[in-house]
């Protein structure tokens, strides 16, 4: 029991694993489309985007469930259990963890990535706010002087 559901948790690590390979992929394109200023491309980008992060859902419910069968064959409370924890049971089960130690340490490395561009993304952002916050205040003094002035489209 326990060695299937360790082959389970190498086959979750490596869906999870190629989905946040995927997504880094995917914030390295929209940061590039940001940068550029390329309109068209930051949306594409960001649509890609948004469909890599569709099935996050599904497969966090896939490891709780999965974290839940390995906790109960275990006999651990769940909300103790992660992979670091885990690996030492399954030494202990005479199963060898190797493959699951290597995804396990893929897995911290693209998600620690992942959040350093994401990061990015989220200064990238504030700076444009920023920017263009500062353009529309130049712009708006600029109306009440003498040498030009926003229109009133109402009128």
């Amino acid at each position: 029991m326990i060695a299937t559901l360790a082959i389970q948790a190498e086959a979750w690590l490596q869906e999870e694993l190629a989905a946040q390979q995927a997504l880094g992929a995917a914030l390295a394109a929209v940061e590039r489309a940001a940068r550029s200023g390329a309109g068209p491309e930051l949306e594409r980008s960001a649509e890609a985007l948004q469909e890599l992060l569709s099935p996050a859902a599904a497969r966090e419910t896939r490891r709780v469930q999965l974290f839940e069968r390995l906790a109960a064959a275990l006999a651990v409370p769940v909300r103790t259990l992660t992979l670091s924890r885990l690996l030492p049971r399954l030494v202990a089960e005479d199963l060898d963890t190797e493959r699951l130690t290597t995804l396990r340490d893929e897995l911290r490395a693209a998600v620690r990535t992942n959040q350093q561009a994401s990061r990015a993304l989220a200064a990238l952002a504030h700076y444009h706010r920023g920017l263009l916050e500062e353009i529309w205040h130049v712009l708006a003094s600029g109306a009440s002087g003498a040498e030009g002035h926003l229109v009133d489209a109402r009128g």
